[in-house]
């Protein structure tokens, strides 16, 4: 038995048990992947895979069970490597963070101001793509971890690291009705044009949910992924915006005010999301304990904390 027939297991699997596409990812032949997959299967003495027509339609039982076990082995060999690369790189490596633009805006600014000048040797970079887009590059290991306030749906092969809460507030021109208000509601809001995210992102189902759960359905006038650019448009005077509350502008946002809205639309939770047990380099690490200080991961609960 050889890893790389274990890795193309688990590649069949997250490719939908198309071998075309599988064979893509793995940079081989289709004939190639079949072949590794039916020596694997004769040399364990059973199938793997349940075929209709000679297509591969989903595993067997004792299939799901190798599966999982490939996952945690190909884990364990990613982990020495890291493990590895840790020792050998000292201080200097890259870290790939994924994230929502309102999180690149206005959450990491300072986090990553100190973390260049503690780790200057360590070349930072940040993707910023929706709730869906963040949790891909991980799972295809295009991103160290993402900061955001997904994943909606359970994902197994994920550990989200809670982080801290946001809520909701609502962004409206310094005149506007909603301000004279003592204590708003979803059928006020809902008078008025909003100005929200676009549906790409968690937080915009949060918003919507709180809505027809209520039996509304809200004027959305305009989405985007950028705060700045929704405050431009109630500047306007085009609508209200619904953001996240770490997008006040503390002082800056001239000619509008805020009106929390925590009541109306709960409160998120936004986590650091990495690929379940897999070894946190140190430089991920560090980074992780100045953006979220009350996790406080060790040197020592690095791949504990991964697995949990």
């Amino acid at each position: 038995m050889k890893l790389q027939q274990l890795r193309y297991v688990c590649e069949i699997v997250n490719a939908g048990f198309n071998l075309s596409r599988a064979a893509r990812v793995l940079h081989a032949s289709q004939p190639g992947v079949s072949r590794y997959v039916h020596l694997l299967e004769e040399e364990l003495g059973l199938p793997l895979f349940v075929r209709t027509k000679n297509r591969l339609v989903s595993l067997t039982p004792a299939g799901e069970a190798i599966a999982e076990a490939a996952k945690r082995a190909l884990r364990e060999v990613e982990s020495v490597q890291h493990i590895a690369s840790d020792f050998r790189g000292g201080d200097v490596g890259n870290l790939i963070i994924a994230t929502a633009p309102g999180h690149a805006r206005y959450s990491l600014p300072p986090v990553v101001e100190r973390y260049v000048k503690r780790y200057p040797g360590v070349r930072l970079r940040i993707r910023q793509g929706n709730s869906a887009q963040v949790v891909e590059w991980v799972m295809n290991k295009e991103a160290d971890c993402f900061i955001a306030t997904g994943p909606t749906e359970v994902n197994r092969d994920l550990t989200l690291l809670p982080c801290h809460d946001i809520h909701a507030v609502i962004l409206a021109p310094s005149a506007h009705p909603l301000g004279k208000k003592r204590r708003i509601t979803l059928h006020d809001v809902c008078a008025f044009p909003i100005i929200t995210y676009n549906a790409e992102f968690t937080f915009y189902s949060h918003i919507m949910r709180a809505f027809h759960s209520a039996g509304l359905q809200p004027d959305i006038l305009l989405s985007a992924s950028d705060a700045e650019l929704m405050k431009t448009y109630v500047r306007a005077g085009l609508g209200i915006a619904i953001v996240a509350h770490t997008a006040q502008g503390k002082g800056k946002d001239r000619g509008m005010r805020t009106i929390d809205a925590a009541h109306l639309f709960g409160t998120s939770v936004v986590h650091i999301g990495v690929r379940r047990g897999v070894h946190l380099g140190k430089h991920l690490v560090h980074f992780v304990e100045m953006f979220a200080p009350r996790l406080e991961l060790g040197a020592q609960q690095r791949t504990k904390s991964a697995g949990a």
